[in-house]
């Protein structure tokens, strides 16, 4: 065989044989080759370079933010803008170089076309929220005191009596003295003689006196027992008996001269009207002051229980209300 002939030759042996029969040559290459490896490793890798920016996506950067200034101040119409996007999305952009993230800025939503062109709604107002709940620590607490009773008394109730009472003296006197013009019998008309009667101060003035006296003797009696107006009632009659006399004499004043006031006065003193006025003032307070005096009863056992009340409230310590 020629030297030509392929696989005649020694050195195109390990060629041809498949590489698993050939460990040994591996192994002494990847050993030789080591050292190769090695030397540059320890060098830091440079780093990669930025990729160049073409003219085409520079183009384009510049193109989008032309057209999201013009749609910001002039907006385009709907077809327009339904056009836009769908250039803007074929057109290829870069999102590693700094003009593509210039163009992926949010712009101006523009309105689809079959969107209002112009307006849009107003957004809904949020409902205001509820205040929370007050909790048991915010509320205020409030504390009552109790409030002191106070004392009522009896002499509005004693004003209003006398008042009945007066009334009764005054029939009770008017009766005296209409029996005693019968029984006199000084006149032959009794009528006539009992009408002067009534008109004369004799009569109106130890009326007007009663009164006064007996509303006077409530007010310092007040609430006080019976004992006070059977005690008292003496006084009342004697006030009335001298106003008797004193009344017959203002009746009378103008037809005397002054020697004859002491005649006319003297003999007043033992005038029967004058004794039975005397006497029905002190009977009247009498009995109509015990109606008084039952009435200053009630109202005091009213004030003690309300006095009790105060002191048990006030042993039962502050009580707590909430508004």
């Amino acid at each position: 065989m020629s030297d030509t002939t392929p696989g005649s030759r020694p050195e195109d042996e390990p060629t041809s044989t498949p590489q698993a029969d050939t460990g040994e040559t591996d192994t002494t290459t990847g050993a030789d080759a080591a050292p190769a490896d090695a030397a540059p490793a320890s060098e830091p890798p440079a780093p990669p370079a930025p990729p160049a920016e073409t003219p085409q996506e520079s183009d384009t950067s510049e193109l989008d933010a032309a057209v999201q200034r013009a749609q910001a101040d002039h907006p385009a119409p709907a077809a327009e803008a339904a056009e836009e996007p769908a250039a803007e999305a074929e057109a290829p952009q870069s999102e590693e170089t700094p003009a593509a993230e210039e163009s992926e800025a949010p712009t101006e939503r523009m309105p689809a076309a079959d969107e209002a062109p112009t307006t849009e709604p107003p957004a809904p107002v949020a409902p205001a929220a509820p205040a929370p709940p007050e909790s048991e620590q915010q509320r205020a607490i409030y504390v009552q005191a109790p409030t002191p009773p106070r004392a009522k008394g009896n002499r509005g109730f004693g004003v209003l009596v006398g008042l009945i009472a007066t009334v009764a003296f005054a029939a009770l006197y008017a009766l005296a003295g209409y029996l005693l013009v019968f029984v006199q019998g000084s006149t032959a008309e009794p009528v006539d003689a009992f009408v002067q009667f009534l008109g004369h101060p004799a009569f109106w003035v130890p009326v007007l006196v009663f009164f006064l006296a007996f509303i006077l003797l409530a007010a310092i009696v007040n609430r006080n027992g019976w004992w006070a107006y059977a005690v008292f009632g003496l006084l009342v009659g004697i006030v009335v008996y001298f106003s008797y006399v004193g009344g017959a004499l203002v009746g009378e004043a103008w037809n005397l001269t002054p020697a004859e006031v002491g005649d006319f006065v003297a003999a007043r003193w033992l005038d029967p009207r004058a004794i039975l006025a005397g006497v029905f003032a002190r009977e009247v307070t009498l009995w109509f002051g015990a109606w008084v005096a039952a009435r200053g009863r009630t109202v005091t056992a009213r004030n003690r229980a309300a006095v009790e009340e105060y002191d048990r409230q006030l042993q039962a310590g502050p009580q707590l209300s909430r508004p």
